[in-house]
């Protein structure tokens, strides 16, 4: 067990979080998720061309956010619901790959609560219901900058029973997987 200090960033605020102590393998994973959030941010082609980003991965757990741009309205300029439905994939995804297995999607229920209109961000949260060894379950919330809830949505997902070799691979900034740029 290791005794870690750990400074909180938020926007253009930092934050000292207490002393905690953390076990090496805990240590190691968060440093393992970190790198496969900034390499599948890297490499994923349709969240980039749709401007999402994953801001936030721990393991069962991901965020992700959307800037609004008129790119993502529908005709009655308000936010297109395939876009919000896009950002919510993408955060269950990143939650459902941080276990180390490649997951797809299987299927998905969204609700749409309220329009976002005008510009901002909006941000889904995605949290694991289940995570199964076929077949895992995720809640997501999307929100927009002040809170208020856009849509909430329910995604399952399958294991493709297949390592994710940023997760393992000690090149993994070069890692780029056949399944984040299928032509």
């Amino acid at each position: 067990m290791g005794n870690v200090s750990l400074t909180l960033e938020i926007g253009e605020n930092k934050h000292s979080v207490a002393e905690t102590f953390f076990t090496d393998i805990e240590v190691v994973m968060a440093l393992d998720l970190e790198m496969h959030r900034k390499i599948r941010n890297n490499n994923n082609t349709f969240a980039k061309v749709n401007g999402i980003e994953a801001i936030e991965l721990k393991e069962g757990y991901a965020v992700a956010k959307m800037e609004i741009t008129p790119n993502h309205y529908n005709p009655l300029d308000t936010v297109h619901g395939g876009a919000i439905l896009t950002l919510a994939d993408v955060a269950a995804s990143f939650a459902s790959n941080s276990h180390g297995i490649w997951q797809t999607t299987l299927d998905t229920s969204i609700h749409y609560v309220r329009a976002a209109a005008g510009k901002g961000t909006l941000y889904a949260t995605a949290k694991e219901i289940k995570a199964g060894r076929k077949v895992s379950l995720y809640n997501v919330d999307v929100t927009d900058q002040d809170d208020r809830l856009i849509a909430t949505c329910t995604i399952s997902f399958m294991s493709l029973g297949e390592e994710i070799p940023d997760l393992k691979d000690e090149n993994a900034d070069l890692v780029v997987h056949k399944y984040d740029n299928a032509k």
